[in-house]
């Protein structure tokens, strides 16, 4: 049954809708195929350490073609991001390990989008036995500099419904999560040692963009993926954030927050056990998040403490306690972000900070969960 309860304040509202199929994260994701990781951990921090004190400002590697372009790189991602990223329109996040062996130079590009486009032809005659593929035309690799902090694949397909054939566009994109100049540098590509099948050791570039956004058909994206951990001896897992990771968020967003026009809300679901109910709707109105962000600006752990507020104030007004609920999603003027890994963003120009609240989502939990290795 759905309930309605109304509000006295002007502050909140929430609904409850009623059940519907449930279906479980797994199914909307394409899994992929990828290898296993062993010490990426550590190695990074290495890497990272090893960065920071190695690379000058403004010069290029000594041992690479990588250029560190300090005058307007940084600028040319955030439009980069922004002409890539399209607003108001659902990925599918994924995590991603570092990519060794991807070179940002022009000639690299033509060689990888033309192995791209082989490989996914190659599925599509696979599967054609059974279903109606889509026809591969093209594959493009982008990126704004030759740091690699940011890459945008695109491939284009045709398919024909009903006797009518369009063509259209999938898209990947490889986003580092960084907000700052300083950050960028850190996570530049740089060579570094890498055993090679033989047992030899060879340099080859190291990049971490361990933010993956993909758009599009299921069977495109998933085999584009694979071909990338393939290529690039990497791992990706969708990324599913936990809810003491959503719960972060409300704040994070919240103090990033500029606009008081749009409200937050907050999606509670039940135990998959419980019926007739489906989710609980809880939107804040923009006031009052902006109101209560200046109150707990300055405590220890002012994410949980806005968050915690906000669930009691919730308790006193509906007199409905959330104890055994579920937050599944967060949405707020900058982004939504759901546990089934469905990102949308809300804010062309906020899209640099917002990617980077998601580093303590992605970086933890790309060395502790496994890779999805089967559908």
């Amino acid at each position: 049954s759905t309930w309605g309860l109304h509000s006295r304040l002007r502050a909140s509202k929430f609904e409850l809708r009623p059940l519907k199929s449930r279906l479980s994260p797994t199914k909307s994701h394409a899994c992929l195929v990828s290898r296993a990781m062993s010490d990426v951990g550590s190695f990074m921090g290495d890497r990272l350490r090893a960065l920071r004190a190695d690379i000058p400002r403004g010069r290029a590697s000594a041992d690479s073609d990588v250029i560190i372009e300090t005058t307007s790189a940084h600028s040319r991602k955030a439009k980069a991001m922004r002409d890539a990223i399209a607003v108001n329109t659902t990925y599918r996040a994924f995590r991603a390990s570092p990519l060794h062996g991807l070179v940002g130079t022009r000639k690299g590009f033509i060689e990888n989008s033309q192995a791209l486009v082989r490989h996914l032809r190659s599925e599509m005659a696979r599967i054609g036995a059974t279903t109606r593929p889509y026809t591969i035309q093209g594959a493009t690799f982008e990126a704004p500099t030759r740091r690699l902090d940011f890459l945008e694949i695109r491939v284009t397909f045709e398919k024909t419904v009903h006797n009518t054939t369009r063509q259209s566009e999938a898209q990947v994109i490889l986003c580092s999560l960084t907000e700052t100049q300083d950050e960028d540098e850190a996570l530049t590509s740089k060579r570094a040692p890498y055993p090679a099948p033989h047992g030899d050791a060879v340099e080859v570039p190291v990049v971490f963009l361990p933010l993956v956004l993909v758009k599009g058909p299921q069977l495109i994206g998933a085999s584009a993926c694979d071909w990338i951990q393939k290529t690039f001896d990497c791992s990706m897992a969708p990324l599913w954030p936990a809810p003491h990771d959503l719960v972060h968020l409300v704040g994070e967003w919240a103090h990033r927050q500029s606009a008081a026009d749009q409200p937050l809300e907050l999606v509670f679901e039940p135990p998959p056990e419980v019926t007739g109910l489906r989710r609980i709707v809880y939107t804040i109105d923009a006031t009052t998040v902006l109101d209560l962000r200046g109150e707990f600006s300055t405590a220890e752990d002012r994410n949980a403490a806005l968050f915690d507020v906000l669930v009691k104030q919730f308790v006193e007004q509906f007199g409905i306690h959330l104890t055994g609920l579920t937050l599944a999603r967060v949405s707020c003027p900058l982004a939504m972000l759901a546990c089934d890994g469905k990102l949308k963003f809300h804010d062309a120009e906020a899209l640099l900070s917002t990617v980077a609240s998601l580093r303590r989502i992605c970086l933890p939990q790309l060395f502790e969960s496994k890779p999805v290795t089967a559908m």
